[in-house]
């Protein structure tokens, strides 16, 4: 007998071996946050899946991050299942679309299985990067001090007012994807670690970090007014933010690449690609509810 349903974060534990180790300890949290979704299923009273999911609320975007079934359960009809349970429970919610990216802990029929349920494979692909941040911050190349151009400052992540978030709150100058409020991935803010570029008084740019555990900092969004990006400001704003983190004692760094992102793909390849140990290309699915 299959039994699925929606979990606590207390409830977890006899679970968390199916999940994927990045999210586990953010979704284990014993918090209410309406944001976070965890689902279960047990065959015969036994633990057999668990589905971490996530709510974007800037734009209703649901985000499936981990997906996991126990080798011994694993089949199309549990997976599409899963599937099914996991949607109703966004569209009662007022989701207005579902996304997910594969991982390597997915299964291999996990593709046909969306395609079944009427997920869409998005067009291009992602390339997650694992860098070494220590290496790269005592490279010649990186360690000399790059100065910004003048009237360009880099600022914590605190230092903005109620009013300076209002204003950019309302700009329409950076897509949705790599928004400074909720950008693409799980997690916190990490406001130690994460950075504003200003010209002025006014923010141009930003490097959202989130911790994904004691070695990595996850650079979930990256992005710089395209007007701006044109003054020679992106290496400058980069180096700062490498210091940040080295300066905080995290040693690993790891950031996605949409394919359609030639400009930013062609600076990693020439700027950063040695000091890269692990590159993954990773497929998107999407599902409009």
């Amino acid at each position: 007998m299959t039994d699925i349903y929606v979990l606590q974060p207390l409830e977890i534990q006899p679970y968390e071996h199916l999940a994927l180790q990045d999210y586990i300890h953010y979704f284990m949290q014993n918090d209410d946050l309406p944001t976070r979704i965890r689902i279960g299923a047990s065959i015969n009273g036994v633990p057999a899946a668990l589905v971490l999911a996530e709510i974007r609320t800037i734009d209703d975007l649901g985000i499936l991050h981990s997906f996991g079934i126990a080798p011994p359960y694993q089949s199309e009809a549990l997976e599409q299942e899963l599937l099914r349970f996991t949607v109703k429970q966004f569209k009662e919610l007022g989701i207005r679309s579902l996304q997910i990216t594969l991982q390597p802990g997915h299964s291999i029929s996990f593709p046909s299985s969306l395609t079944a349920c009427d997920w869409q494979k998005d067009e291009g692909e992602v390339t997650h990067y694992h860098f070494d941040c220590l290496l790269l911050n005592s490279h010649s190349k990186w360690s000399r001090d790059i100065p910004l151009p003048k009237s360009y400052s880099v600022h914590d992540w605190q230092d903005i007012t109620v009013r300076g978030w209002e204003e950019l709150k309302r700009a329409d100058w950076y897509p949705y994807a790599l928004s400074p409020f909720e950008s693409y991935s799980f997690g916190t803010i990490d406001q130690q670690a994460s950075l504003w570029l200003r010209q002025g008084e006014d923010i141009v740019g930003w490097i959202v970090a989130k911790r994904s555990n004691e070695q990595f900092l996850y650079w979930s969004s990256m992005f710089i007014r395209e007007d701006v990006y044109r003054k020679h400001v992106g290496i400058p704003f980069i180096q700062r933010m490498i210091r940040r983190q080295v300066a905080l004692g995290i040693p690993y760094g790891c950031f996605d690449v949409n394919a359609y992102h030639q400009q930013f793909q062609r600076f990693v390849n020439k700027r950063i690609a040695p000091y890269i140990f692990h590159r993954q290309e990773v497929q998107v699915f999407s599902k409009t509810l």
